[in-house]
């Protein structure tokens, strides 16, 4: 296609060995689209937009093994040469904007996954990143590439590491559930514990008071 005459775009290309379609340049998959560097956020390569009911993607698989993905690349580099990502790289996620009174579309909601460590051989370390907000998404949950849970903090020190008050369930005392069944470990508030509400644990077999390991009376 061409605005003036001269100068032309491949706008669509079909292959005519496969009938594989490609939008922008040849097809390297059934329906291929093969975008520019983009400066404004506000475009992309696929838009859908729909009045009335939702917007809706599916992807179906009938198999009795498949599943249905959706997988997002990232590489430093061309597409002819590649190149290995770095530590801080996006490699992909998910963006959740709504029309504000402003007039505009304000990102408050999003996941996305960032390399947190040094790649090298196979190994891409990789953050799982949970962001949410009001005028914008700022982080509140990470699962670093070692399996750690940061709420409040994008560099947790242990297995759970939330940055500011921690609240757990309360249960009177008739109404606990089995601390056999619920494990060894576990933490609960109990409010009418004889001498007053107490933090209580369960050592796999009894409830027991924090402040003085005596079991739940």
């Amino acid at each position: 296609m061409s605005s003036n005459g001269s100068g032309f775009l491949d706008a669509l290309v079909v292959d005519p060995l496969t009938g594989w379609a490609g939008f922008g340049g040849a097809p390297k998959g059934q329906l291929f689209i093969k975008g520019s560097n983009l400066t404004d956020a506000g475009t992309g390569d696929l838009h859908i937009e729909k009045s009335g009911y939702f917007a809706l993607l599916f992807l179906d698989t009938y198999d009795t093994s498949a599943a249905s993905f959706s997988i997002q690349r990232r590489a430093r580099g061309t597409a002819g040469a590649p190149a290995a990502v770095q530590v801080g790289d996006l490699l992909g996620g998910f963006s959740f904007r709504g029309f504000g009174a402003s007039g505009s579309f304000i990102q408050s909601g999003l996941v996305h996954a960032a390399v947190d460590d040094a790649v090298s051989g196979s190994e891409v370390p990789t953050a799982l990143v949970f962001s949410s907000g009001r005028t914008g998404a700022a982080e509140r949950m990470r699962i670093t590439s070692a399996g750690r849970v940061g709420i409040g903090t994008s560099s947790p020190s242990c297995a759970l590491h939330v940055a500011g008050p921690v609240r757990v369930a309360s249960f009177a005392k008739s109404a606990l559930p089995s601390a056999a069944a619920t494990g060894a470990g576990a933490l609960l508030h109990v409010p009418d514990e004889s001498g007053g509400a107490v933090l209580v644990f369960s050592d796999g077999t009894d409830w027991r008071r924090v402040t003085d390991r005596a079991i739940v009376s």
